[in-house]
């Protein structure tokens, strides 16, 4: 998970390094575990294609995901 991100200037070089690496092969980056609004900026700029966490939902029923859909559906 990402509670403690960024803990340490070490742990946003690593995060750089395997998003550059993954993009250099084609790949694309989920990060999971984004809590705060900071944490989600920060991986965004550091290059990360998409998120999960508890920033953009609580874990849920699976039911919930088509209320999720339609929501996202209508912008």
């Amino acid at each position: 998970g990402m509670q403690q991100f960024p803990a340490d200037p070490v742990d946003l070089k690593i995060v750089e390094g395997i998003v550059t690496l993954a993009h250099s092969l084609d790949l694309a980056v989920t990060v999971e575990g984004v809590e705060t609004g900071a944490q989600a900026e920060q991986l965004r700029v550091l290059g990360c294609d998409t998120a999960q966490g508890w920033y953009y939902a609580r874990p849920g029923p699976p039911e919930r995901l088509h209320d999720l859909a339609l929501a996202d559906a209508k912008g």
